[in-house]
């Protein structure tokens, strides 16, 4: 592998920081610099990408992780990204095919901004139980998750139904809380 200039390195590591795919990164060094790489060489480059990103100098780590921070905070400052953002986009596309006539798209914006508003457009999920609190185990159930953990862990070690089920009675567990098996 050519030794690449520092100006180089430090463009590959920051693109890499900021999501970039090798692939891509090599196309914009071509453009750039004028260097033709192949992704291994981009790949070398990245911190947590395999073997060698492990052997990667330390102030390349950190200027990894420098850059990071930087790109994950400017988020706040792409619009996009914000919600009220992007319902303003909505608001003005459903104006706009009402003001000419496209009544299927101009619902197609609401039902969007209805979406965005719902979190259907994020990976969170939250489960919760009653007036957002704790999800509510009886505590029959929890015994019974108990036993039922500790049966299996029995029988992983090689006992069978029977030992790990007298064994988890010598314990003081309710018989009535071990879970029988199925077609036993």
């Amino acid at each position: 592998m050519a030794k690449l200039s520092e100006e180089v390195q430090v463009f590959i590591v920051q693109a890499h920081a900021c999501h970039r795919k090798a692939s891509l990164i090599a196309k914009d060094v071509e453009a750039e610099f004028g260097i033709h790489l192949e992704r291994d060489q981009i790949q070398f480059y990245h911190p947590h990408k395999g073997a060698k990103g492990k052997r990667l100098a330390q102030k390349w780590r950190d200027l990894f992780t420098e850059t990071r921070k930087a790109f994950t905070a400017r988020q706040v400052e792409i619009g996009i990204a914000q919600q009220s953002y992007r319902l303003g986009i909505y608001q003005r596309g459903a104006d706009y095919y009402e003001k000419i006539g496209n009544y299927v798209l101009a619902s197609e914006m609401a039902e969007r901004a209805a979406k965005d508003l719902g979190g259907a457009y994020t990976n969170a999920r939250v489960l919760s139980g009653p007036k957002g609190g704790a999800i509510p185990i009886s505590l029959p159930d929890e015994k019974r998750e108990i036993a039922a953990r500790a049966l299996k862990k029995l029988m992983d070690k090689g006992e069978t139904y029977e030992e790990a089920r007298r064994d988890l009675i010598a314990l003081g567990i309710d018989e009535r809380d071990i879970p029988t098996l199925q077609g036993s």
